[in-house]
């Protein structure tokens, strides 16, 4: 796993990919109707399903505009990779 980050490191084009990748895995996975994430979370703690989706909307909302802003204005991912080239 990590020799492929190593290899994504060096094409920064591919970087832009892994960021929308893990971000949208990350609203995928905390979202209904798919929402593994929220499912595991709500029965650990013992909450219900509307009380994690009335809480979580905030921080779902935040990751949505972040994979927006990066998938928009690719710059912003790439600015540190092309500082340190």
């Amino acid at each position: 796993m990590s020799k492929f980050f190593f290899k994504s490191l060096e094409k920064p084009e591919l970087l832009i990919i892994i960021f929308g990748l893990i971000l949208n895995l990350s609203i995928a996975g905390a979202t209904p109707p798919v929402g593994t994430l929220m499912f595991t979370t709500c029965s650990i703690s013992n909450v219900k399903i509307e009380d994690y989706i009335k809480e979580g909307y905030p921080f779902i909302l935040a990751t949505i505009i972040a994979l927006l802003l990066i998938t928009y204005f690719p710059i912003i991912s790439m600015l540190l990779p092309n500082l340190l080239m």
